[in-house]
């Protein structure tokens, strides 16, 4: 049987999987972390992988706010703001 081995990897798509594999949000830890790392690269320019990294780390924290019932307090908003 092949033994797995790390490697060094230079991509930035691969680095963030690394960093933070893209997978169900199962705790509030890991939303944090996914939302943090989402501001993260959010205010950094974004490379096509980093940018598809995004796109599916966002749908997966909405994932989890959803089955989690987190809503957002929009009472206090006018469609002005």
């Amino acid at each position: 049987m092949p033994v797995a081995t790390r490697h060094t990897v230079n991509d930035p798509y691969m680095k963030l999987i690394n960093e933070f594999p893209l997978r169900r949000i199962k705790s509030a830890a890991s939303h944090a972390k996914a939302a943090k790392l989402v501001l993260r690269l959010s205010n950094e320019p974004a490379d096509r992988g980093t940018a598809d990294y995004l796109d599916i780390l966002i749908d997966l924290i909405v994932d989890y706010e959803k089955r989690s019932n987190q809503r957002i307090d929009t009472s206090k908003v006018s469609a002005a703001d």
